[in-house]
């Protein structure tokens, strides 16, 4: 078996403090687990960043995800964590944040409980948004949470990112222009392009920097994501330090 990589805490190239970063929407079907199991994935495979994931969906599918990478790779890299409701992650989250590099925590598709708890304690959500314009008419309530988080987390930063999109149709370039216009929610054009390669990833417990074979698009969809989201946490860390 290759040796295990060792995971950092503390990594000032990578994050000057530990941060803790919702991926949410109250719009299912949007592409949100996958997102916050490659971010997981990634941190700990390209960063060596200790890291932890919080599956607050009823679902499960991020849990399921980590366990299927216990199994089939020895250690999934990264600590999975089931918390189902809200009274629960307000006891454990911020334990586990402080534990952490990047602590990332995958919404459920609704309006929940465990969600608004979820940006009271993010430094930073971001909010995968599929190629329809229903997506971008149910976004509005999911900005709403967000400007009612930031009354009592002043330091939560917004972003919107174009999910599971086909980038040659005029909608998804259309839904882009619509989210450059939110208010209080960066649009992020760092478009995830939908690609065979993320559900063959999932499939095999992996994510798409680690697949085989490899798919050079899904790859950079996911690095120039990763590298707009963190360069602004790095950003907003260094401030507030």
């Amino acid at each position: 078996m290759a040796q295990l990589p060792i995971l950092k805490l503390h990594d000032p190239t990578f994050l000057p403090a530990p941060a803790t970063i919702t991926v949410g929407n109250i719009k299912g079907g949007v592409g949100k687990t996958t997102l916050a199991t490659n971010l997981a994935v990634w941190a700990a495979v390209r960063r060596f960043a200790k890291t932890a994931l919080i599956d607050t969906d009823a679902q499960q599918s991020a849990t399921t995800f980590a366990n299927m990478r216990a199994e089939t790779l020895g250690d999934p890299l990264f600590t999975c964590v089931s918390i189902l409701n809200a009274e629960a992650l307000k006891v454990h989250a911020r334990r586990i944040a402080a534990d952490h590099a990047l602590t990332v925590i995958d919404a459920g598709g609704r309006d929940t409980a465990t969600l608004r708890h979820a940006l009271l304690i993010s430094d930073a959500v971001v909010i995968p948004v599929g190629p329809r314009a229903y997506d971008v008419w149910a976004l509005q309530q999911m900005v709403d949470l967000i400007t009612q988080a930031r009354a009592y987390n002043q330091r939560l930063q917004a972003f919107a990112v174009l999910s599971m999109a086909d980038l040659r149709g005029a909608e998804s370039r259309d839904v882009a222009r619509l989210l450059t216009d939110l208010d209080g929610v960066e649009f992020l054009d760092t478009p995830i392009r939908k690609r065979t390669a993320w559900f063959r990833a999932a499939a095999d417990g992996k994510g798409v920097v680690e697949a085989k074979p490899r798919d050079n698009g899904a790859i950079e969809d996911l690095e120039t994501l990763t590298g707009a989201l963190f360069e602004r946490v790095r950003a907003s860390a260094t401030i507030r330090a």
